[in-house]
């Protein structure tokens, strides 16, 4: 670690403050929360069907590897290119239309206008007629520490992140992530997990405390223009800093299930008022 003239505890807690405000400004956050989404959704794109995909670049099935898993995708490495390249996989009935609304996020409004970062390289492909058997044999390869976070003991244990009721699978390209890092969340429990780990990642940092505070801000920056463009963004925000302070957005897909929920139930309140004003105009006219 170079020498920055700040010493550990010091330099500790300015990493934790540093992260802790540029990544959740409250009276920033809570705006959001407290106001209506606007109308409209994202463009649908076109349907990337591949059902002979080709699973031989997973270490999945090349090397019967475990995957690297959350509550609900897992990440495994490519057998050509593990070093820097990988592949997430999940059920595609609940996961495919988002991780494409995701991947059209990231290249236009992460990339594109807030010049941020992310690990998305390609589009998801659609991979249907998956047998009972593989999804089985993919559910065996799963490690998923992150779904530790809020589950008992029996949900652990008994959970799949695969359905096996769902015959299709969403495969997206992806790039490794960078190790050592400092991975955190929005909410509480990732991001205590987080402030556990800073002791350590300081340790890893690899840059000079004024270079990674300037490259902070410029993320947190891009972040705000994230949230400027899309207002669900904050719901699930997780992202990823490398040693040298490059951020990262992942899980981008996480906010639109909110955004979805959201939709569902401004049309069902418009529902709602358009039956009660019936009603009312109904119970008016046999009034007079």
């Amino acid at each position: 670690m170079p020498k920055t003239g700040v010493n550990a505890t010091g330099m500790m807690a300015s990493l934790a403050l540093a992260f802790i405000h540029f990544l959740y400004p409250k009276e920033y956050l809570a705006a959001y929360f407290d106001s209506a989404l606007a109308a409209g959704g994202s463009q649908v794109l076109t349907d990337r069907v591949a059902p002979d995909f080709s699973w031989d670049d997973l270490e999945a099935i090349s090397r019967n590897a475990s995957g690297n898993c959350g509550a609900d995708k897992c990440f495994w490495r490519s057998t050509s290119e593990p070093e820097s390249v990988g592949y997430l996989v999940a059920s595609a009935g609940y996961h495919y239309r988002k991780m494409k609304r995701a991947f059209k996020f990231a290249k236009e409004i992460l990339e594109g206008e807030c010049n941020a970062k992310h690990f998305l390289m390609d589009p998801p492909v659609l991979v249907q007629n998956v047998s009972r058997d593989f999804l089985d044999q993919l559910n065996s390869l799963t490690d998923n520490p992150a779904i530790r976070i809020g589950l008992d003991n029996a949900n652990k244990s008994q959970r799949s992140i695969f359905y096996v009721s769902d015959p299709s699978l969403v495969v997206q390209k992806v790039k490794v992530a960078p190790s050592p890092s400092l991975l955190f969340g929005y909410t509480q429990g990732k991001r205590q997990t987080m402030i556990k780990e800073i002791p350590t990642f300081r340790e890893q940092v690899t840059v000079p405390l004024p270079l990674l505070e300037e490259r902070l801000e410029a993320a947190r920056k891009a972040l705000r223009c994230a949230m400027d463009r899309k207002e669900t963004y904050w719901w699930d925000i997780q992202g990823l800093v490398d040693v040298e302070g490059n951020y990262y957005h992942i899980d981008i897909d996480s906010h639109f299930w909110q955004e979805d929920k959201q939709r569902k139930r401004r049309k069902e309140a418009e529902k709602d008022g358009k039956g009660k004003k019936k009603k009312k105009e109904k119970k008016k006219k046999e009034l007079t």
